[in-house]
């Protein structure tokens, strides 16, 4: 009968140790569990491993990761912990890459926005070009169309062409008209104005704060003193006259952006020297100039005069 048992073994040295890091390609190293301290990284992964009795695998930094594993004796108890560590090559090089794609998608993206921002601005400059050019054509066109006597400008210009205002009125309903037109009516003769032309200014004046009220729903009114006559000016916040609708609005005859019949810009462009008109998404301005003595009137304004 067999009795006893054969044990074959061999001395794990540092040589050995060192020989089988050569054979397979890697530093190892194994420490005995009774020895001193073991150190830092050992230590913690023994704790890991005692608990669940797994291999631990860790990066010890950037370029280094360890394997550690319990190593038992004969009687299944561990005593000795390896460690394996290894270059983390296929690690650094897939970092690597993934550094220089995303590099490169970085700058295509700089490229992409560059790129499409200038052409954003670009097509944006150029609709700002189209519309002052617009702009300018239709000013320009009515105002040839109208003898000189219709304007296309700004509030700003408007403002500063007016200054302090002598009088001012809030126009809210129908009822706030009549003191107006009266107003302006006595301040025209005051100014020397003869009585023909002092009422056309009235005649102006109606109208233009009647289509506040018809479009905006009322306005400011102001009356302005000007060295050779008089200037009233009626601002409003409604949506304002698109500029392809403003050649039908100052000479298209019936035509109303309200739906009704459309005389006032007409009857102003006829009856006053001058009008100025400011319109836009912040509202419309339009300011009626009359002056003390008319100017001489050329055929084209006798003709306008037919509108009416």
């Amino acid at each position: 009968p067999i009795r006893g048992s054969l044990i074959f073994g061999r001395l794990l040295d540092a040589r050995e140790v060192n020989s089988l890091s050569r054979l397979i390609g890697v530093a190892a190293s194994i420490r005995r569990l009774k020895d001193g301290p073991l150190p830092k990284d050992v230590a913690s992964a023994r704790r890991r491993m005692w608990r669940s009795g797994q291999v631990i695998i860790r990066p010890i930094n950037r370029n280094v990761i360890a394997g550690y594993s319990l190593i038992d004796d004969i009687y299944e108890k561990p005593v000795l912990i390896a460690r394996i560590e290894m270059q983390r090559s296929i690690y650094n090089r897939a970092l690597s890459v993934t550094n220089y794609s995303l590099a490169a998608l970085i700058v295509l993206s700089l490229i992409f926005g560059v790129t499409n921002s200038w052409l954003i601005l670009r097509g944006i400059r150029r609709e700002r070009e189209f519309d002052r050019k617009t702009h300018e054509f239709y000013r320009q066109t009515i105002t040839a169309a109208t003898n000189g006597k219709l304007i296309i400008t700004s509030s700003p210009d408007i403002d500063r062409l007016c200054g302090r205002p002598a009088i001012e009125w809030a126009i809210r309903e129908p009822d706030d008209l009549p003191d107006v037109r009266n107003t302006t009516y006595q301040e025209a003769r005051s100014a020397g104005i003869d009585e023909d032309r002092a009422w056309k200014l009235a005649t102006c004046v109606g109208e233009a704060a009647t289509n506040a009220l018809k479009h905006a729903g009322g306005g400011k009114a102001r009356l302005c003193r000007r060295p050779d006559g008089l200037l009233f000016v009626m601002a409003d916040h409604g949506p304002g006259i698109p500029a392809l609708r403003i050649p039908d609005v100052a000479l298209r005859r019936g035509y109303s952006t309200a739906g009704t019949l459309g005389m006032g810009y007409k009857v102003m462009i006829a009856f006053a020297d001058k009008v100025y008109l400011a319109t836009g998404q912040k509202g419309t301005t339009v300011a009626v100039e009359m002056k003390t003595e008319p100017d001489e009137p050329s055929g084209e304004a006798a003709d306008l005069g037919r509108l009416t």
